[in-house]
């Protein structure tokens, strides 16, 4: 048997005040949304995409089920720009 371990590290740098990236481990599942520095919103915009994916994934834990979570958190990102909820466009990648 193969035993993974992981662990997930990020840091504000020496230009913001906010640390805009958000990572997920879950069994064998592993997911990195990076807020893009500088836009508003850019940490709610990386939350709610690992969110999505991680909701996504856990009712259906499949291949189908992973690009089903790719495509959901992807769609967050293009809904909330539409939504105009910030100032400005949230950025994550």
């Amino acid at each position: 048997m193969i035993r993974l371990r992981s662990s997930s590290a990020t840091d504000v740098g020496m230009v913001r005040t906010t640390n805009q990236d958000r990572a997920f481990e879950g069994d064998g599942l592993y997911a990195v949304a990076d807020g893009m520095g500088g836009h508003v919103g850019g940490e709610t915009a990386a939350q709610t995409a690992i969110e999505a994916f991680q909701t996504t994934f856990a009712g259906h834990p499949s291949a189908d089920g992973l690009a089903d979570a790719v495509r959901q958190a992807g769609a967050w990102g293009r809904r909330s720009r539409r939504w105009r909820w910030s100032p400005s466009t949230a950025g994550r990648t």
